[in-house]
């Protein structure tokens, strides 16, 4: 049996890094905004504070980013699935 929930996740947002990023980033980044807007970033404290996109392509090209800023985020809810036999400890 698979149930299905929806994960609060933060999204890279391309409206949001033009709006509050510094504009050289901007201009460096700009090949790569269409790309990046709706990855979600990992802010799980493994990189430290800030944000990371461990991995997305362009043209062929394997990229990452680091840092990435919650202001260039937005929050979404993602739905994921997951088996109940992964937590028998609940079953009766």
């Amino acid at each position: 049996m698979q149930l299905q929930f929806l994960l609060r996740k933060m999204k890279f947002s391309k409206d949001k890094f033009n709006k509050n990023a510094p504009k050289v980033i901007i201009r460096q980044l700009k090949p790569h905004i269409d790309t990046l807007d709706g990855l979600i970033v990992d802010f799980s404290g493994k990189y430290g504070k800030d944000g990371y996109i461990k991995q997305y392509f362009i043209n062929g090209q394997e990229y990452y980013l680091y840092p990435i800023y919650k202001e260039w985020c937005i929050e979404d809810d993602i739905p994921e699935q997951m088996n109940i036999f992964d937590f028998m400890e609940v079953m009766p």
